[in-house]
């Protein structure tokens, strides 16, 4: 997975193809409709990391993220990347439908993501951020 995104850092954009080329660890920047998006940031873009993928199922529990799909039925955790200090606060089970993805901040106690916002459609992701 790619680092974690600082402050002054310098992204360049690349737009996915179909909703296949996007993986889990890509971090995307998408707009989002939502009203508490839009009184945070007056162009409702955001950038996140993807976590999980159409189809999966994701969890968050007890400060554990688990993600289940096809190929890992009793889950992987998709966070190893981050430091062990790293919390992951919110109660979250869904599955997600075709096109949808769920997007986490990595600074996960100040990030306005997918455990507020719910799952991002394919068709809200602007392009894949490259550092």
């Amino acid at each position: 997975m790619e680092p974690t995104i600082h402050n002054g850092t310098t992204l360049t954009l690349t737009k996915y193809g179909s909703p296949a080329q996007v993986k889990r660890g890509d971090i995307v920047e998408y707009k989002s409709t939502k009203g508490i998006v839009k009184s945070h940031t007056a162009s409702a873009k955001l950038v996140h990391r993807v976590i999980a993928l159409p189809g999966e199922r994701i969890v968050i529990k007890n400060n554990v993220v688990t993600v289940y799909n096809q190929q890992n039925p009793n889950g992987i955790n998709p966070d190893t990347f981050l430091s062990q200090e790293v919390v992951t606060a919110g109660d979250v089970d869904i599955t997600l439908a075709a096109n949808e993805f769920f997007v986490m901040g990595d600074n996960r106690p100040d990030a306005l993501d997918s455990r507020v916002i719910g799952p991002i459609n394919y068709s809200d992701i602007i392009a894949k951020a490259n550092l």
